[in-house]
């Protein structure tokens, strides 16, 4: 399992050595974290090494919870179509921004990125610290939610099984993601994954390698027939 995310760990951990501790202020409000068609509220859970994760929650408290669960190199905000989306409107939508990513702690030790039992923790927070919140005020909206992730986020999720099992979540989606609990099939396209000529730069610790890296990687989103 932990070869599964390994790669990505690591694409992770080189990008953000060089940035500085990130404070946050679990008092932000819309304003300073707002979608592009709509403001939802942050606040932030605390990890188990004490890493604080960004959490967006809309959709009726009283609906199904799904937590969404994002790639590398985007946040929570990446989702906000589907926060939109008159097709999921009954459901309590929850999203949260990876560590490093978006609102959530960036811390520099590279041990905070390179031990994926630290994803799982987090995941782990949002479930446990949110039922907790809302317990308080009688709304137990994020029992048993749906875990749903993309890419990286799908291996986040394996983490979490692997270590928490199933008991506290009702169903699991992988989305678009190459994150598999077989051993054999996860070391194959890792390599696959290693061999391809957008990915050296991203890894780069070369400022403008790397940052020529991340632009060939937005415009894949553009425009995927240039891969």
């Amino acid at each position: 399992m932990k070869q599964s995310i390994l790669f990505f760990l690591i694409l992770s951990a080189s990008g953000l050595a060089g940035h500085a501790q990130v404070s946050v202020d679990a008092s932000v409000n819309s304003s300073a974290s707002e979608d592009p068609l709509e403001q939802v509220p942050t606040h932030f859970v605390t990890s188990s090494d004490g890493t604080l994760i960004a959490v967006k929650e809309s959709g009726p408290s009283h609906g199904k919870p799904i937590v969404l669960i994002h790639g590398w190199s985007t946040d929570s905000h990446l989702w906000f179509q589907q926060r939109l989306s008159p097709t999921l409107r009954n459901y309590h939508i929850v999203t949260m921004d990876l560590r490093g990513h978006g609102y959530s702690g960036k811390p520099t030790d590279l041990r905070a990125y390179s031990d994926p039992s630290l994803l799982a923790d987090d995941i782990n927070a949002v479930i446990q610290q949110l039922h907790l919140i809302n317990a308080v005020i009688q709304q137990l909206h994020l029992h048993r939610p749906a875990l749903i992730g993309w890419s990286t986020g799908a291996g986040v999720i394996l983490e979490y099984l692997q270590k928490f099992g199933q008991s506290f979540i009702s169903g699991v989606d992988i989305v678009d993601s190459l994150a598999c609990p077989n051993a054999a099939v996860a070391q194959q396209a890792n390599m696959l994954l290693a061999a391809d000529p957008f990915l050296p730069p991203l890894a780069s610790n070369d400022a403008p390698t790397n940052f020529a890296g991340m632009v060939a990687y937005a415009n894949l989103f553009a425009d995927p027939s240039a891969a």
